[in-house]
């Protein structure tokens, strides 16, 4: 009995619910795998090599902005069961476990990606993926890969996935030239290339033969002199192509505006580039799935945007100025923001700044007068009438604009002939010689 009563009263202090999940598992094994967390999180890689993830239920303004600023080379979604290969600029590939990568906050920076690999600090990554941990007889598809002049290959992923766990290299890089993208395309859809002086060139991807990860690849598009690639992607049939230049110049252009070419052409103008926009610095492909992007600048500076306040038109023009950019700066990246953003988190995302309240700040003086937008809008012009207007002041109610309509009425009936100050200052001059005539003159001049 006192035993029982012992176990009886500790079960009353210590009892809790079952933290432990059982469940029947007969047709397969359980794996390693099967015991890391499943979840979703955004995994950015900055210029300076720092890998960090951070949990899509933690995504706010304020960490996009955080985020933005380590995502100068990537911003990718992905989940922590994948895997995460980098690529660097000589052609190697190494591979990272997702759920090794520290998550973010406001004491954890993250780690550099020599703690995962072999990479050195020295070693430029210039881009990565995130696939699942397949075996290959489940993948399907393709790895694309581009480089920064043109150079364009085809692996078949499965040869890829059955070799990545040795660190392979995935092609032979010749001179000076760069590996710079790598996607997986399904096979039959095209690929996009976007240069710096704005042209682009759309041809299928099947024009690329299948070639193995020794190999170097071959022209994909024919260059100009000085001119070199800034963007790789694959096509979707019903997305736009987002440009962004160093001054802050950006445009969402539909593909249908794209027409499909031959490989290694010299491509259509994307973006009409000029001494003011700067050239192009990074382009993208938007999807309806797509909410939000991200501007990086040079010295880190995180700005993002909401696609309304992208302006949209044709290939041959300039787009306009969305990100205001600092002297000395420029814009340096674009990343792309899923609708990730929670119900607490909405009001973030529509105060972000749009394309119009960036035209105000521009265009709006800064000094008092009248306004000059106001006079564009019809509204009328009262005489002795002065309105002080700021970069960040409202235009009026349309109350104001109302009564200001009934007080010119008023005005035009009772309207009197309006002084200037040249016939006024003439008129007190003439009055002040008339004064000063002396009574000796008068009656010589009579």
């Amino acid at each position: 009995d006192v035993i029982r009563d012992e176990l009886l009263t500790l079960r009353e202090q210590h009892m809790d619910s079952r933290r432990t999940q059982i469940i029947e598992r007969t047709k397969d094994t359980l794996t390693s795998t099967d015991l890391l967390p499943d979840l979703q999180a955004w995994v950015a890689l900055g210029a300076n090599g720092e890998l960090r993830r951070q949990a899509f239920a933690g995504i706010s303004r304020t960490s996009l902005r955080q985020m933005g600023q380590n995502a100068a080379v990537a911003l990718i979604t992905a989940n922590t069961r994948d895997h995460l290969f980098l690529f660097a600029k000589d052609g190697r590939c190494r591979r990272v476990e997702i759920h090794e990568i520290p998550q973010a906050d406001q004491s954890n920076q993250g780690k550099h990606l020599a703690a995962f690999t072999d990479y050195s600090r020295r070693d430029t990554i210039s881009t990565m993926l995130a696939l699942p941990r397949l075996t290959p007889d489940d993948a399907n598809g393709y790895l694309f890969l581009v480089t920064q002049r043109a150079s364009v290959k085809r692996v078949a992923l499965p040869d890829f996935v059955r070799t990545a766990g040795s660190a392979p290299d995935v092609i032979r890089i010749h001179g000076k030239d760069g590996l710079g993208w790598a996607f997986v395309t399904p096979g039959n859809s095209a690929v996009l290339l976007v240069t710096r002086k704005g042209r682009s060139i759309c041809f299928p991807e099947d024009t690329v033969r299948v070639m193995g990860l020794a190999a170097g690849g071959v022209s994909g598009m024919n260059l100009k002199q000085g001119d070199e690639i800034i963007a790789a992607m694959p096509v979707v049939a019903n997305g736009e192509l987002l440009t962004i230049t160093s001054c802050g110049f950006a445009k969402r252009t539909s593909m249908t505006a794209f027409s499909r070419q031959g490989r290694n052409g010299s491509g259509i103008i994307a973006h009409k580039i000029s001494t003011r926009t700067g050239e192009l610095v990074s382009a993208a492909m938007l999807t309806p799935d797509h909410e939000l992007v991200t501007f990086v600048t040079n010295k880190g500076v995180s700005k993002p945007l909401g696609l309304d306040s992208i302006p949209s038109s044709g290939r041959n023009t300039q787009g306009g100025q969305v990100v205001d950019i600092a002297q000395g700066d420029a814009v340096a990246a674009v990343q792309m923001i899923s609708g990730v953003m929670s119900a607490t988190d909405s009001p973030a995302v529509e105060s972000l700044p749009s394309l119009e309240a960036h035209k105000n700040r521009s265009q709006t003086p800064r000094t008092t007068g009248q306004s000059k937008s106001a006079n564009s809008q019809g509204r009328p012009k009262i005489k002795g009438q002065t309105t002080e207007v700021t970069a960040n002041k409202e235009t009026k109610s349309e109350n104001q604009l109302v009564q200001g309509q009934l007080d010119l009425n008023a005005q035009s009936e009772h309207r009197k002939p309006v002084e200037t100050r040249r016939s006024k200052a003439k008129r007190t001059n003439k009055v002040t010689q008339v004064r000063s005539i002396t009574p000796s003159q008068r009656n010589r001049k009579q």
